[in-house]
């Protein structure tokens, strides 16, 4: 017996609608353009423009996955409804993650940072999960992405954590020693005199 097999918004790894889970990572644009009003152009002999919001939606690493269209249309209003609330109560697009600026591998890096910024990526956690179709547009893109997510993994987790932890844990000694020589060897000056 055959199993009749549907597809509906669940995915294979059960996770509901899944298929716009990384729109976080998305460049948006929101703006107000002026639309032609046909009917009422008509009906008034001249044209009538009513105003209307668009989004452009731009993917990190690519020039040519650009899309630009009205907020009405499709699905975008439910996508980006938190984003596009906070650009109509004059909010700006805020861009979640780590700025390429702060980047220490960017640091002078004028023409690296502007042609990553061209490309529509304008954080290290775009860069470090940038797909390998859009790192052949960038001189040294594999080292590139891989000195972004070492970046992005030392800097997080439990290992940056303990990391850290040691870093401290060792300034802490050498501070310490520093005051046992500074005392001690004070200490014995003055038993000997």
């Amino acid at each position: 017996m055959q199993q009749d097999i549907s597809f509906d918004d669940v995915t294979l790894d059960n996770q509901s609608d899944s298929r716009y889970a990384l729109d976080h990572k998305l460049h948006l644009t929101f703006y107000t353009r002026p639309v032609i009003n046909t009917y009422k152009s008509e009906v008034a002999k001249r044209n009538i423009c009513d105003e209307v919001d668009y989004v452009i939606i731009h993917t990190p690493g690519s020039q040519l996955s650009t899309i630009d269209a009205p907020m009405s249309a499709g699905t975008y209003m439910t996508r980006f409804k938190d984003r596009y609330n906070k650009w109509k109560s004059g909010q700006a697009e805020l861009v979640s993650g780590t700025p390429l600026e702060s980047f220490p591998f960017m640091l002078g890096k004028i023409g690296l940072l502007a042609e990553l910024k061209y490309l529509n990526i304008h954080t290290v956690e775009q860069l470090a999960d940038l797909p390998d179709i859009h790192l052949q547009q960038i001189m040294g893109g594999n080292d590139l992405r891989n000195r972004a997510k070492l970046f992005v993994e030392g800097t997080s987790g439990t290992d940056a954590v303990l990391a850290q932890m040691q870093k401290e844990n060792e300034q802490l000694k050498a501070q310490m020693e520093n005051l046992t020589k500074m005392f001690g060897t004070k200490g014995q000056k003055d038993k000997v005199a």
